[in-house]
């Protein structure tokens, strides 16, 4: 700020400092702190711009991590739910390859059932070929084949209702049975039994009775024991004992006895016969 003196013959001028080193602006000190201050403050700023920088990086890492984990996750879960799947349809193919295999492992039991059946009828003793069968046993086994395979495919009664079996028939069912030939005269039981045979006829006649007084065979286990020979263990029942005092089937199967049946291959035919019984 200029001054003006009034004397007119003089003119003066003086000039206010104050202004220029006076408080009310900055002193160098307060310019020092400003520039200071303006340095800290951008330090500051720069350290900030610094921190949040790496706390986005954290979060990024994190946020990364986080996805990595749930991948992981959800790859985890798709293989657990594949590999569930793959042994659900594993057990399933194995349960019914199992029952499969049973069906059909029953089934041949049954087979062997319906081929010993009329021997078992007969509750034959024990034989082999040193100790062959006696030749009623296996007359009577081979009247009962026949009826069962004759009743099937042609079947002829008389007028008493006594079913009618050529020789022929028999002689048939016998060899199958046993792989014998049987000579029939010979080998009539003495006594009366369910059958008659006329031997100028060549036929016989036989009576129409139940079979629930006699056994049943129920082949428990069969058994491959080289040699083209099978070992069945067969349980012998009687129909009649397989009821409660309700007339209910029993829970449980009343066996009689157990006896051991060999099968042999016959090498022509290739069908089985009874080549042996054991009770051992």
């Amino acid at each position: 700020m200029y001054r003006t003196n009034k004397n007119k013959n003089s003119r003066s001028y003086s000039v206010d400092y104050r202004g220029i080193y006076g408080m009310d602006i900055f002193s160098a000190s307060n310019e020092d702190k400003f520039f200071e201050g303006d340095i800290s403050q951008k330090e500051n700023n720069f350290v900030n711009i610094t921190s949040n920088s790496n706390d986005i990086k954290g979060k990024q890492n994190e946020i990364s991590f986080q996805q990595v984990l749930e991948y992981m996750f959800k790859k985890t879960i798709k293989i657990s739910v594949a590999s569930l799947i793959i042994t659900i349809f594993i057990v399933l193919i194995a349960v019914i390859f199992g029952v499969v295999i049973d069906i059909e492992k029953r089934e041949k039991l049954i087979s062997y059932d319906n081929l010993i059946w009329p021997v078992v009828m007969q509750d034959p003793e024990p034989f082999s070929q040193e100790h062959p069968l006696n030749k009623e046993t296996i007359l009577k086994a081979g009247v009962w084949d026949a009826s069962f395979r004759c009743r099937n495919d042609h079947s002829f009664f008389d007028k008493d209702g006594r079913q009618i079996i050529l020789g022929q028939d028999v002689r048939d069912s016998v060899y199958k049975l046993f792989k014998v030939d049987i000579d029939i005269k010979e080998s009539i039981p003495d006594g009366i039994f369910f059958f008659n045979y006329n031997a100028s006829e060549d036929k016989f006649y036989v009576e129409s009775i139940s079979s629930d007084q006699c056994f049943t065979p129920h082949t428990k286990n069969c058994e491959n024991i080289g040699n083209n020979l099978i070992k069945l263990t067969v349980e012998y029942l009687v129909p009649q004992n397989q009821f409660d005092e309700g007339m209910k089937i029993s829970k449980e199967k009343k066996v009689e006895k157990v006896m051991q049946y060999i099968l042999k291959d016959d090498e022509f035919t290739k069908n089985k016969y009874v080549f042996k019984i054991t009770n051992d």
